[in-house]
């Protein structure tokens, strides 16, 4: 976790998580997508919005991308074109939303819609996962009151036996 390796290695595995892997990147790109809005209503340059957002990114795919994101704008691409050369990080809506943005001139207004869009999504998936746990967790309960139940009464029984 404390090498550059390591760090990679988790980002990786937590990505790729059947469940927790689509919250991690939904949670990414509202933050991500937040920033861009709150940044882009200042001053401040594109490219040094994008470096900055790139430092509060958590998960090192992300700080990554939107590092190269951030290069490759100071060669006169758009943020779109940019972001759409990672497809498994920043899926076709983002990146649609964030084209349409540029050629409006609206782009701080619809990624602030796109963070909005993104924390609904993270939080109908959590609530979501929590009705889809509780039976899990209560088929588990029954099975450990069922495991102790059976070591309590079956040495109870042996001596039973043979006393008998």
């Amino acid at each position: 976790m404390k090498t550059e390796a390591g760090k990679r290695l988790l980002d990786k595995i937590l990505l790729h998580l059947p469940i927790f892997g689509i919250i991690i990147r939904k949670v990414s790109l509202a933050r991500f997508t937040r920033s861009l809005s709150s940044l882009l209503e200042t001053s401040i340059p594109i490219i040094d919005t994008f470096a900055i957002i790139s430092r509060t990114m958590g998960n090192f795919f992300y700080r990554q991308a939107i590092e190269e994101a951030g290069f490759r704008l100071k060669t006169g691409s758009t943020i779109a074109k940019v972001l759409a050369a990672s497809p498994s990080l920043f899926p076709p809506l983002t990146t649609q939303m964030i084209s349409i943005g540029e050629e409006t001139g609206t782009l701080d207004s619809i990624s602030g819609q796109l963070a909005t869009f993104y924390e609904e999504e993270v939080d109908q998936t959590v609530a979501n996962i929590s009705t889809v746990i509780e039976p899990v967790l209560m088929l588990f309960l029954g099975v450990g009151v069922a495991v102790l139940a059976v070591s309590i009464i079956l040495p109870i029984y042996s001596l039973t036996q043979q006393i008998g």
